[in-house]
């Protein structure tokens, strides 16, 4: 009897600390879960990509107002303006920048600056907003050394509109 009894006291202190083992597990496991890094896609489109644009240098940029908006596109496109030789052109094209809802839209931009021959292109990959940071993240595709490419000078961008997002920002860049 007395050993019946020790077996029983064995299995109920042996499910109790199961029981215990799977509650911590449990709870350790939401825990980690809630550190975790939960993101919320930021939905965004492509409005402008080539190799021509006239910024000569590396740029990455948030734009959230017309003026900035103005501003960004007075400096990629205005050589090309200026290389129209009709005048009219030159100031339609100089009057008529693409208009932005600002209210609900944010602009994007990323300029690879001068690169020396064609195979290189620049885009965003997405745009996700993490712990009230949006991160902005990038690819650059570099043409491998046995590439077949242009010998043309070119200067890849890309340009989007997303959903409205005033958060700290971060672009995070790879490339390839």
């Amino acid at each position: 009897m007395i050993f019946d009894r020790n077996k029983q006291l064995i299995i109920f202190i042996s499910f109790i600390i199961i029981f215990l083992s799977v509650t911590i597990l449990n709870i350790k496991c939401l825990g980690v879960e809630n550190r975790t890094k939960i993101y919320d896609k930021i939905e965004y489109k492509v409005i402008y990509q080539g190799l021509d644009s006239k910024i000569q240098n590396e740029k990455f940029v948030v734009i959230n107002s017309i003026n900035e908006w103005k501003s960004l596109w007075i400096s990629h496109y205005i050589g090309k303006i200026i290389q129209s030789p009709d005048n009219k052109n030159f100031k339609k094209n100089f009057i008529n920048y693409p208009k932005i809802d600002f209210v609900n839209n944010t602009i994007v931009g990323v300029f690879s600056g001068k690169r020396s021959s064609g195979g290189y292109s620049i885009y965003i990959e997405s745009i996700k907003r993490t712990n009230n940071v949006v991160n902005i993240f990038i690819y650059e595709n570099i043409p491998s050394s046995n590439s077949s490419v242009t010998t043309a000078i070119t200067f890849p961008y890309q340009i989007v509109t997303a959903s409205k997002f005033q958060s700290p920002f971060k672009f995070i860049y790879n490339f390839h």
